[in-house]
């Protein structure tokens, strides 16, 4: 305390520690269907599916579990934006292109842990 009585800033004055963000641009519904191009057979030649994700410079920095539910598409590009990791991509075994260029990807551990899902990547 001040000759005053009243307290110094530093005195009492304890910064409540910091609160994890949670992201701030995550990946939407909308964001995923407006990106979502190329109709395709599936594999299996059963159906029809998307084939193509084009999700460029939109400012995402989490992708959630939807993309993962998006299992039949070839080619995704998520190019220049601020996403932490790809894991949800290991359960597309037919993708055969991934640009996840100039974003804040740390490792690409699963690339080498699912090899014989990726096989085609």
């Amino acid at each position: 305390m001040s000759q005053d009585g009243s307290q110094n800033e530093d005195e009492g004055s304890q910064k409540a520690p910091e609160e994890e963000k949670g992201p701030e641009m995550p990946l939407t519904e909308e964001m995923l269907t407006s990106g979502l191009s190329l109709i395709r057979r599936t594999p299996n030649g059963a159906s029809y599916a998307f084939s193509t994700l084009t999700l460029e410079e939109k400012e995402i920095d989490w992708l959630g579990d939807d993309l993962g539910n998006h299992k039949h598409l070839l080619n995704i590009s998520l190019a220049k934006n601020a996403i932490p990791n790809i894991d949800c991509v290991q359960k597309m075994s037919g993708l055969l292109q991934l640009n996840a260029s100039e974003n804040k990807i740390a490792s690409m551990g699963f690339m080498s842990e699912q090899a014989e899902t990726l096989s085609y990547l």
